[in-house]
């Protein structure tokens, strides 16, 4: 996932954010003046964690991506998408 993210935004700061409380997100990506927060699932049907749920809040970035081994991609809530690999790649060059 990494590989791909950096492979596409070369120039895109991109970090790993864990709090002590246990609160995480796989990646931030800055970008663009843009702020993306990534989540890596392996389920077709990705269950996020309430300390997921406090990092997004926490953060509030400008939208959140739940990366999933989906075909189609659909809305979990207003601010978080579930997203295939590729339809991230779509959809982040479509919003910076």
């Amino acid at each position: 996932m990494l590989a791909n993210l950096r492979g596409h935004f070369p120039g895109a700061d991109i970090r790993f954010y864990r709090t002590n409380h246990g609160s995480e997100l796989d990646f931030l990506v800055f970008i663009s003046n843009k702020f993306f927060a990534v989540e890596c699932k392996a389920s077709k049907a990705p269950v996020i964690s309430r300390g997921t749920y406090s990092a997004i809040n926490d953060l509030k970035p400008d939208c959140t991506f739940i990366v999933s081994p989906i075909e189609d991609g659909y809305t979990l809530r207003k601010d978080i998408e579930v997203v295939s690999l590729s339809d991230l790649i779509i959809r982040i060059k479509s919003i910076i």
